[in-house]
């Protein structure tokens, strides 16, 4: 235990004191008052029964009321498998921790014989621990935590009635490829046209996460807990409960998709590996980066090394072109129409979007991938904020042997 110079403080000792359990009595003394605080370690696997540890407990909180009946008496430790109601009962103090401090568990408590302690917060601990630290203060502070970091995300709302207005506007949209023009100028239109619908019906928003949110704490999430933080002020619970139930979806959801792969017979340890990271999060990784490496570094040096730099064109064939449909609109429905939640790619469609929209870009798709199958594998690029990632004169597919 840590006390301030500026106290007086010593190390105070019972009649009947053992050095079995793992506790430690100072006795701090600060102007006129005295304040006697206990410091226990409990292990998970005791030589001893916790019965005889909690009369050992009793004893001493006894002894300390005896002593001084004014002090305060604060007893703290890691308590780990000892009921916390048995504790409080036998020593007559409150407990002040109502957080868990490692995974779901309370496991560090802090007791007082008086409620003394305004302001109580479970912080992650600055050693590395799997434990997370109790801070109490006399008087009621804004604790305010110096490793939290916090970014803006962005998003896309998504309620019935958007999906509503967007499939009424789409059944009467006409989306006509050009014949006459190049394959990736067709696919840059039909990118166009999926982006606008996108940002007209679906405009992004952001929000602000922390690095203190768990990680099934998505934007979306963020979204939906401050709209039923809302609705609860306003008064309509209805509303406020029907939202709180697709927020457990959504955790349930993630969570589950998090423990698919898991089989508790072959692995235990993975599996409760798996469920700390669900609970807790990945460990934060932020000193492996290296200095000068970025994403764009990357993106460049693969696009260099998959460039043929000397390539030529083969000699065109005096063969027949052959006018199969290998790709029809029912092919590409399909395949939108069954496409699995996937990040976004350079092209910043979503995969829901081409989920939804699969009756209304299906003919489109189709033809344009027939016209890139007929033009001899001509590759389409991705346009975003209206520059090529790619030119078609600087880059050319390898042939295969």
């Amino acid at each position: 235990m840590y006390v301030s110079s500026r106290l007086s403080a010593d190390v105070w000792t019972r009649p009947g004191d053992s050095a079995q359990y793992e506790l430690l009595w100072l006795r701090v003394r600060a102007e006129a008052h005295t304040t006697f605080v206990g410091a226990l370690y409990h292990p998970p696997k005791p030589q001893y029964q916790s019965a005889v540890l909690l009369d050992y407990i009793e004893a001493g909180v006894d002894a300390a009321t005896a002593a001084c009946p004014s002090a305060t008496i604060v007893l703290a430790g890691d308590f780990n498998p000892l009921d916390d109601t048995e504790v409080a009962t036998r020593s007559a103090l409150l407990s002040i921790v109502d957080r868990p401090t490692r995974g779901t568990n309370i496991l560090d408590r802090v007791y007082v014989n008086k409620p003394c302690y305004s302001t109580v917060r479970v912080v992650n601990s600055t050693v590395k621990s799997d434990h997370k630290a109790v801070v109490a203060y006399r008087d009621r502070v804004h604790v305010k935590p110096l490793n939290k970091s916090r970014y803006r995300r962005t998003f896309r709302r998504r309620t019935p009635a958007q999906h509503a207005r967007f499939l009424e506007h789409v059944s009467t949209l006409q989306i006509e490829v050009d014949d006459n023009a190049d394959t990736q100028t067709n696919f840059d239109t039909v990118y166009s046209i999926m982006l606008d619908l996108l940002d007209t019906f679906y405009p992004e928003r952001e929000i602000t996460v922390t690095s203190s949110d768990p990680p099934y704490v998505t934007p979306t999430v963020k979204a939906l807990l401050r709209r039923k933080n809302r609705l609860m002020r306003a008064g309509r619970t209805d509303e406020a409960g029907a939202t709180a139930t697709r927020i457990r979806t959504i955790i349930t959801r993630s969570s589950t998709r998090w423990l698919r792969t898991i089989d508790t017979r072959k692995s235990a340890k993975n599996a409760w590996a798996k469920v700390r990271e669900v609970i807790k999060g990945s460990v934060s990784r932020v000193g492996d980066q290296v200095d000068g490496l970025t994403a764009q570094v990357l993106n460049d040096h693969y696009a260099a090394i998959s460039t043929d730099s000397d390539y030529r064109a083969p000699l065109q064939k005096l063969t027949a072109i052959d006018d199969r449909c290998l790709i029809t609109e029912m092919t590409v429905f399909r395949m939108l129409d069954s496409l699995h939640p996937t990040a976004t790619g350079l092209d910043r469609i979503l995969a829901w979007f081409l989920r939804l929209s699969a009756p209304v870009f299906a003919a489109p798709l189709a033809h344009l991938f027939a016209q890139s199958l007929a033009a001899g594998g001509h590759r389409a690029t991705p346009v975003e904020n209206g520059c090529d990632h790619a030119h078609s004169q600087d880059s050319h597919a390898i042939p295969s042997e």
